[in-house]
């Protein structure tokens, strides 16, 4: 094998997911799930691992129905608004949103039909009646196209960019001076509100079933292992309804 062309060898290899820009970097996919980023300059390699997220220890953490409130109707502009609904209450994940069309939606039916999703699989997932309605005020005429476009037309159809989203939690977190419940996090995030929505609806009865194909997870194993155990809400008010009881 030659090593003179690092990338040369590295884009061999069938776990590499190569950079569109090869003089920056590449990003391996291990086999314990990790994912390795590898930066190479004048042919020395330098490698990072990144630690997988740990799911369920990051779904303790949600809003309230108060804050998810309060966060809604701090948005600055629709299009705002209802990205963050979308995500505080119907679970969409980031890359979702962006990716999401205006022949996605099933307007009869109230029902948002995913095709760019995590793994690709397509999902079905319904929709508020307020949704609904803000849905058909922000696309207008539009038949066809990404929902969510950038202030500034171009000449290239574009969706928003996952930093724009970001930065859309972030400001609007702020103006409502709504903090991420999770003591490592600062902002708000798509990631809070995803499992926001997966812990309202099951405090709320709804069947673990029917969260895992909303939320679009492969195995009802990968719902139960992240939303089957009790947050750290749930174990406080727990707690404090049987010292009252007990004590009172």
């Amino acid at each position: 094998m030659d090593y003179s062309n690092p990338f040369k060898y590295l884009r061999n290899k069938d776990n590499i997911n190569q950079s569109n820009n090869p003089g920056k970097f590449t990003t391996i996919n291990n086999e314990d799930g990790t994912k390795s980023k590898l930066t190479i300059k004048n042919n020395i390699v330098s490698v990072i691992t990144k630690k997988p997220r740990n799911e369920q220890e990051y779904s303790d953490y949600f809003l309230s129905p108060e804050q998810t409130n309060k966060l809604i109707n701090n948005a600055t502009s629709l299009k705002n608004r209802i990205i963050i609904s979308l995500m505080a209450y119907c679970g969409l994940r980031r890359i979702e949103i962006q990716n999401l069309r205006i022949e996605d939606i099933n307007f009869n039916e109230q029902m948002l039909n995913l095709t760019y999703t995590k793994g690709r699989k397509k999902r079905s997932v319904p929709i508020s009646k307020a949704l609904h309605s803000d849905l058909k005020i922000l696309i207008k005429n539009r038949i066809k196209g990404y929902v969510f476009t950038p202030g500034t037309p171009g000449k290239k159809e574009r969706h928003l960019s996952s930093v724009r989203i970001n930065q859309i939690l972030k400001e609007t977190g702020e103006k409502a001076n709504i903090k991420n419940p999770n003591p490592r996090l600062k902002y708000i995030n798509p990631h809070l509100l995803r499992h926001t929505f997966g812990r309202t609806y099951l405090r709320n009865g709804g069947q673990i079933q029917i969260l895992q194909k909303i939320l679009g997870h492969s195995s009802i194993t990968t719902t139960i292992s992240i939303y089957g155990h009790p947050s750290i809400k749930d174990i406080q008010e727990d707690y404090e309804r049987i010292m009252k009881e007990a004590y009172h």
